[in-house]
């Protein structure tokens, strides 16, 4: 194979010659995949398809770099953030190894990489339109093109297909035809599709898009999104999630993006494991990407801690029906302050409200969880973390 240049051996060449295993970049990226994208798009859809989405605001946002042109003024009136701009990198060579899979091999020895997991990053705005027609056809589009691009260097990389998630019908399908028919290996969920809430739709239907709360999957969903993890496991693919929490700073990129795919993560996270689906999918591991694992060591720590608190049985403990009334009016008025004393037929009232009885008690019991070691087989071998450069 033709090198490009002759240079000495780069930092990453030397990690990698002192080590005696593999070095596998499970969060790759590519870049400048668009223009091909509208290719295939045309293919899937038709032109007018392509037409729907050069001119859909988050086409612009990319390719135009739209968020630039606005001013702070301009975005302190309508709210909008001010998101990712100037993203990549600004050298010739890497930008171009970014953009081309033979320069990409060529150059894996140099990064020090045995095989890279490529994932999406400007083409993957098809995978949250709202617009259900492009969302599908978006998908299938960007799926035929990495298969057909990245196909021929199958021995150092493999990308990922995007699966759209607004339903479990749609991941079904698309999981199908992305593993089954073209043969790709790796599988990007994405984040949180946004669901509008009942009562907001109803009242304020101009408004209700901007009033939302995120899918959790595992839990509160619309859905039932087991259909979909059943899927993974017959087709022995992970689920893998880039989901990233909008912040809401008008002037700074930082601001919004620090932590911002750690709390989208955990969002996700947490409701896959508070929902069940690790017991009852032993076999489907799940993986979490560019946010870092800090946020994972916190949350397993929490989890814990609130089973240990409100889990189970402890949830009895907290049960006010086992407060006995006349037995703290008898140590008010040995203990209490006078101001106390004073209110006793208030505090008594207010003591012998009874609260409604919630509809269910153990927050965990989709968990099974029976012991604290259940925790770390739930958690621990079931869940991956992938840091980045900007989330070490």
């Amino acid at each position: 194979m033709k090198r490009l240049r002759h240079a000495p051996a780069s930092r990453s060449q030397q990690i990698r010659s002192t080590l005696r295993h593999p070095v596998i970049d499970g969060d790759g990226h590519t870049l400048d995949l668009l223009p091909v994208l509208l290719e295939f798009l045309a293919d899937v859809g038709g032109g007018t398809m392509v037409d729907r989405l050069k001119e859909h605001p988050a086409y612009k946002f990319v390719v135009d770099q739209e968020a630039l042109g606005t001013t702070l003024a301009q975005r302190r009136y309508d709210g909008r953030v001010f998101d990712s701009w100037w993203g990549c990198s600004g050298r010739t060579l890497d930008r171009a190894t970014a953009m081309l899979p033979g320069l990409l091999e060529e150059r894996m020895g140099e990064l020090g990489i045995d095989f890279t997991i490529l994932f999406p990053s400007e083409s993957a705005i098809v995978h949250s339109m709202q617009d259900d027609d492009m969302r599908l056809a978006g998908c299938r589009a960007h799926n035929m093109m990495t298969a057909e691009l990245f196909g021929a260097h199958q021995r150092f990389m493999t990308p990922t297909a995007i699966i759209p998630m607004s339903t479990p019908g749609e991941a079904v399908a698309e999981l199908e035809y992305a593993i089954g028919v073209l043969g790709h290996k790796a599988v990007n969920m994405g984040g949180s599709p946004r669901r509008q809430i009942p009562k907001f739709k109803d009242e304020l239907p101009s408004a209700s898009r901007y009033i939302t709360r995120p899918e959790l999957y595992g839990i509160d969903s619309d859905h039932d999104y087991d259909a979909v993890w059943a899927k993974c496991e017959e087709l022995k693919v992970a689920p893998c999630f880039h989901a990233k929490e909008q912040r809401q700073s008008i002037s700074s990129y930082v601001y919004n993006h620090v932590g911002a795919f750690a709390q989208g993560n955990e969002t996700i996270c947490k409701g896959l494991f508070m929902g069940g689906v690790t017991r009852r999918f032993p076999k489907v591991n799940f993986g979490f990407l560019e946010g870092g694992s800090a946020w994972a060591c916190s949350l397993f720590a929490d989890l814990i801690s609130h089973w240990e608190k409100r889990g189970g049985e402890a949830i009895h403990r907290l049960d006010p029906a086992g407060i006995d009334v006349d037995e703290i009016l008898l140590l008010l008025g040995e203990y209490g302050g006078e101001a106390q004393r004073r209110s006793t037929p208030a505090i008594e009232s207010h003591l012998r409200v009874e609260p409604p009885r919630p509809e269910y008690l153990d927050e965990f019991a989709a968990c099974g969880i029976r012991e604290k070691r259940d925790f770390y087989d739930l958690f621990v071998p079931r869940f991956f973390f992938g840091c980045e450069a900007d989330a070490p």
